[in-house]
């Protein structure tokens, strides 16, 4: 099969059929540069993507950054609590403007030329440009360019396509399919130890489809087996 077959309908028959008849994905999906780089395009920089947990930017100060295709994130709060997302690049040069999760007070700093944007991403300061002025530069047509965020429950979400339905319309009938979990009610513990990054040297629909299969429960997680069997786990095709 060609590198590129996957653009071809044919390809995906195996993987479309109804769920009880079908297959995994080609070998293509999961070791392609082809394949990788259009996912990170058709997929991640187009879906609702889970990013972390709405509890942290619950507030205003915690800020995170995060990684979403090829597009690097910040999602944090302004002074009136609205949830915010922004493309982690300064309107100037590009320079990346926050390396890492961290917590600000009220502005978003450029560590380049020291350009800073409010947390609502207007721009509010631009070093030395009095200096040399210029008539057709205006502040508001320099701020950070937007990200859309949401959050289903405790999940937080990003998507980067403003074509992209909104979130509660991508989720379609699986906030009802869960509601008995009560996503609203659940909470992040303040005491939660952060463990860091965790690599895997696997490509992520791998380990997506580990644990969504329970077909080695008995065998690798005989433990697991036993309060959580195989006829209990139901799946279902949207």
């Amino acid at each position: 099969m060609s590198a590129r077959g996957f653009s071809s309908d044919g390809w995906w028959a195996g993987s479309r059929s109804p769920l009880g008849e079908s297959l995994s994905l080609e070998p293509e999906a999961f070791v392609g540069d082809d394949f990788f780089r259009a996912e990170q395009q058709q997929v991640f920089e187009r879906a609702w993507v889970c990013i972390g947990l709405a509890g942290d930017v619950a507030s205003p100060g915690p800020t995170l950054v995060r990684q979403v295709g090829s597009v690097s994130v910040i999602i944090t709060r302004s002074g009136d609590g609205e949830l915010r997302g922004f493309v982690n690049s300064c309107r100037h040069r590009g320079t990346e403007l926050l390396a890492q999760d961290c917590e600000l007070a009220n502005t978003i700093r450029c560590p380049y030329h020291r350009w800073g944007y409010s947390m609502t991403g207007q721009l509010v300061a631009t070093p030395l440009f009095d200096e040399v002025p210029r008539t057709e530069f205006d502040h508001d047509d320099y701020s950070l360019v937007s990200v859309r965020v949401d959050t289903w429950g405790v999940l937080l979400f990003v998507c980067l396509d403003e074509a992209t339905p909104s979130l509660e319309e991508w989720l379609g009938d699986l906030p009802q399919r869960m509601a008995s979990y009560r996503l609203d009610e659940w909470a992040t513990d303040g005491a939660r130890i952060d463990q860091g990054e965790v690599e895997i040297a696997a490509n992520w629909k791998l380990i997506t489809e580990n644990f969504q299969e329970y077909y080695h429960l008995g065998w690798v997680h005989p433990e697991l087996a036993k309060v959580s069997r195989v006829k209990d786990h139901y799946r279902y095709q949207g």
